[in-house]
């Protein structure tokens, strides 16, 4: 995860999984916010990802981050690159295709057993 800098700001962009509604969004924030060195939070329910505004010369810890959400109840993670997400995505496609190569081939047999 690269923190993107400008405007003497620091951001950092992380993946927060378990987020089902707007009281999970308030925890998640009340939780980073109580982190050393950060400055804002901004969390989003349907994109399921938390941006970081570190202070000014902060020394970030992305570590404590993800521990403190983490005890928290909730997942954090950094964020994937577009190469992860694909990768994800590709993954689960080819899972899902075994998946129904496999119902396909347990059905074939139930289906000739139920036609006599």
């Amino acid at each position: 995860m690269e923190p993107r800098t400008g405007h003497m700001t620091t951001e950092s962009t992380y993946r927060i999984e378990g987020m089902t509604c707007a009281a999970c969004v308030s925890s998640v924030d009340s939780i980073i916010s109580k982190v050393g060195d950060v400055e804002s939070v901004r969390v989003n329910l349907a994109l399921e990802k938390a941006v970081v505004r570190w202070k000014d010369g902060a020394d970030f810890n992305h570590d404590a981050i993800e521990e403190a959400v983490n005890s928290g109840g909730f997942a954090a993670s950094s964020m994937p690159t577009p190469q992860q997400i694909r990768q994800e995505r590709i993954d689960a496609v080819r899972q899902q295709g075994w998946n129904a190569g496999l119902a396909l081939l347990l059905a074939i047999p139930t289906l000739i057993v139920s036609m006599f």
